[in-house]
């Protein structure tokens, strides 16, 4: 029979598999700069939300758009 106790180290186990995961690497390529257009990024850039939620952005600036889409191709 299931105790409390039994139910409760079962329910905090749960999430442990998701700690040993590695982070998502993830491109992202700017074409120019566009002040607005890139802001929430860089906010969350600059407030560590990637790690935080097992992302890992590699961030690259190229002076076009054509030029950053073949970088990611």
């Amino acid at each position: 029979m299931l105790t409390r106790r039994l139910v409760i180290a079962g329910a905090a186990a749960l999430p442990l598999p998701a700690i040993g995961q590695s982070r998502t690497k993830v491109r992202i390529a700017g074409g120019g700069i566009a002040l607005y257009g890139y802001m929430p990024f860089f906010v969350a850039l600059g407030q560590n939300l990637f790690p935080k939620h097992g992302i890992e952005p590699e961030v690259a600036q190229f002076p076009g758009g054509a030029r950053a889409m073949q970088a990611l191709l």
